[in-house]
């Protein structure tokens, strides 16, 4: 979901997916001793978006872990420059033993803030909830 003041001026599609980098399956279920990644796109479209090509973007995961646990940021935030209408950031999240998360189940949360061109938020920014995931020690 991504709020802005445009109203319908500006329509924002945005989607944020589990990789696992090497490409096996499934997505939501992540070993500790792997690395993955969520990947996050967006773009825009209507009369305001024109008006939007010098913002720039901060894209940051977060996870909540079910059972009360960890809580916080995961991952580097990735910042992005506007200009193009469809934009991407990827967030590699690393294994446990680099940081990662610990074995249980997680609800993922991106977040994408948007700043004017001196790093001042607008009343822009994207809230994607969800997927839950799955680490699991072996």
């Amino acid at each position: 979901m991504f709020e802005h003041n445009f109203g319908s001026l500006l329509t924002v599609t945005d989607s944020a997916v589990v990789e696992d980098p090497a490409g096996i399956g499934p997505n939501h279920i992540i070993q500790e001793d792997d690395a993955w990644r969520v990947r996050v796109n967006w773009s825009l479209s209507g009369w305001a978006a024109s008006f939007l090509g010098d913002v720039q973007y901060e894209v940051s995961a977060y996870a909540d872990s079910l059972a009360g646990g960890f809580q916080g940021q995961i991952g580097t935030m990735q910042p992005v420059a506007g200009g193009p209408l469809n934009l991407q950031a990827v967030i590699d999240v690393p294994n446990t033993a680099g940081g990662g998360l610990a074995a249980g189940a997680y609800r993922l949360t991106t977040l994408i803030i948007c700043k004017d061109s001196g790093g001042t938020p607008l009343q822009m920014a994207g809230f994607l909830e969800g997927p839950v995931i799955q680490v699991y020690g072996v």
